[in-house]
This record gives structure tokens, C-alpha cells and sequence, in this order.
């Protein structure tokens, strides 16, 4: 499993993450390609306009842009792969006249500007565009629920599948004038499925013990499977409102105690912190708490509940 954070301690904020996101996007490339699972460690970084990716037990290379440190990384990668480089690709893209052209149309529409993809939620529909396509496939993670002509391309609505697993999947597009090889891919980052949810419900063994919930209160997840779990009770119908506050990017969800989803949320707060806002009837329920995807970090939580009264 992929896990980015700080190696040093210091805050690991949105750029980061974005930074972090858009070399796993050249790493899915590269393992669609064929290349094998890498068994060491990537190490990123971007400071003004330098941005560096590394592998460990490397020297760091610096870069004035993040397309060209990208772009290197691809050709690392090729490099290390016995299968890839068998092939000779690393050699023939870095002849000068055309170090970048093979992949820079893909590598545009997969970083697009290093924004980091679309976030896809168990039960939701994503729709997106595959400029210069015909048709739209996408992996075992998705399933299609239709698409259509858009434009100079396909547009197609997509959703998680039964088994899907959080993080991220593509949507390929394939035109009649292209054999064997997709005209425009894009990522979707999945980030809850309903198989995961129902995994932690049945597997008891495998969820952290409820603690009280308490406005105020500080804690930390130490990477992106690590859940908190919050009990509270609700004595008479009320208005409950739960908030995130910190620089972790975390997901916000109420359960009653039959592990039923009651509401859900990422990003309804400020500063990609989650906001819940539920009516409740009397009971005891659940409020559990996970990274978005990638990373760790602290967080604490605002609680408010207000009685709901007849006019």
C-alpha cells in the first residue's frame, strides 16, 4: 500500500499531497505499462519552483518543473524494471529531439497541472471527458454507468464497483484510429467502498475500541488505514454538528450501532476538513474518522448538540 507523510515531522500540507498523488499517477502509468511492483521506498519533495522525486538508496535530482521531474521519475522507474527496460524504452525517449514528446500529452491529461484527480465516493457518480475516444473501459475498481458522445470525445459516468478498493483507478478511452493502445486516460481517486465499510463492520476484531467523544480533544493518525472511533448518545431528537479542525485532510462518518452509514463527508469544512450536520432520534451512535488517501497527521474535533424542539 501506498502511504505518504512527513519523514521529518514538519507539516505535511495540501501541496505536498498534490506533489505526492501526481507521482503515484506516474507510477500507475508505469505499472499499466507492465513494470513491476517497486519494493523501495519514493521520496518527494517541491519548494518554490524545485520539485524533486526519488527512489531510496538514490542520489536526489533536482528540477526546475514538475513535468521534467515526472518525466525523470518515468525513466527511473524504466530503468529499475527488468521487464520494461528489456524493451529499450528509457533509451529511445531520452534521445534529445524527443526527450518529452512521447509522453507529454499523457503525462497533460494525467497530472493536469498537478491538480490531483477527482474524488469518487461509494454510491456516487463521477462523470468525466476522454478528449479524441470512442469509446470508454475503465478497471476493476469502476463500473460505467453510460456514456456518450461529448464533444471531440466521450463523456462517461462512472462508479465504484462492489470490490472496489480506495485509491486510485483509470477510465481509459480508445478510438478506431489508435489499435491496441487508449487515446486519453483519466484517474479517479476512490476514496470509501462499500466492501471496505462492510469488511470493518464484520470484522470486529479488526475496529479500534469507541472512545467518548469530546470537543476539543487532540489526536493523530499515524497513516491513511488508521480509523478513530467516537461514541456519543443522543437523549432526546437533536440537531448534532461535528467538525474536523487541522491540517489533516480527514473523513467524517456517523453510524448507529448496528454499523449502519448514517451520513458521510470529506470536505464540507474549511480547509478540506469534514463537517457533519445530522437530525437524530435518541441512541447511541458512532462517529469514525480516517485520512482522505494519502498521509497522516493530527486533528480535533468541534461537537455541538442542540435539542430539537415542537413550535
Amino acid at each position: 500500500k501506498d502511504i505518504a507523510g512527513s519523514v521529518n515531522g514538519s507539516d505535511y500540507n495540501h501541496a505536498d499531497k498534490n506533489w505526492a498523488e501526481a507521482a503515484l499517477v506516474i507510477y500507475d502509468l508505469y505499472r499499466d505499462l507492465g513494470g513491476e511492483a517497486l519494493r523501495k521506498t519514493i521520496y518527494f519533495s517541491q519548494k518554490e519552483k524545485s520539485f524533486l522525486i526519488t527512489i531510496s538508496g538514490q542520489n536526489n535530482v533536482w528540477h526546475e518543473s514538475g513535468d521534467k521531474a515526472l518525466t525523470f521519475f518515468l525513466f527511473n522507474l524504466l530503468d529499475l524494471s527488468n521487464v520494461l527496460s528489456k524493451h529499450d524504452l528509457s533509451d529511445k525517449l531520452r534521445k534529445p529531439e524527443r526527450a518529452f514528446a512521447p509522453i507529454e500529452k499523457q503525462l497533460e491529461q494525467l497530472i493536469q497541472s498537478l491538480n490531483p484527480p477527482p474524488k469518487l465516493n461509494t454510491d456516487e457518480i463521477l462523470e468525466v471527458h476522454l478528449p479524441e475516444s470512442e469509446i470508454a473501459i475503465v478497471d476493476r475498481g469502476l463500473n460505467i454507468q453510460e456514456y456518450q458522445i461529448a464533444g471531440n470525445g466521450v463523456s462517461a459516468k462512472v462508479m465504484a464497483s462492489d470490490d472496489a478498493k480506495p485509491g486510485l483507478h483509470s477510465v481509459f478511452g480508445f478510438s478506431s484510429k489508435m489499435k491496441f493502445r487508449p487515446t486519453s486516460t483519466a484517474l479517479v481517486n476512490i476514496v470509501s467502498s462499500s466492501n471496505e465499510k462492510i469488511s470493518q463492520i464484520k470484522n470486529s476484531k479488526d475496529i479500534p475500541k469507541e472512545v467518548p467523544l469530546r470537543s476539543g480533544e487532540k489526536h493523530f493518525l499515524g497513516n491513511n488505514s488508521e480509523e478513530k472511533r467516537f461514541e456519543f448518545t443522543v437523549t432526546s431528537p437533536s440537531a448534532v454538528h461535528f467538525e474536523s479542525v487541522g491540517p489533516t485532510d480527514v473523513v467524517g462518518t456517523i453510524t448507529n450501532k448496528t454499523g449502519k452509514i448514517l451520513l458521510t463527508n470529506d470536505d464540507g469544512g474549511a480547509n478540506y476538513n469534514f463537517a457533519l450536520r445530522k437530525h437524530l432520534p435518541p441512541g447511541d451512535y458512532i462517529l469514525s474518522v480516517k485520512h482522505c488517501c494519502f498521509g497522516r497527521g493530527p486533528f480535533s474535533l468541534i461537537v455541538n448538540k442542540d435539542p430539537l424542539h415542537k413550535n
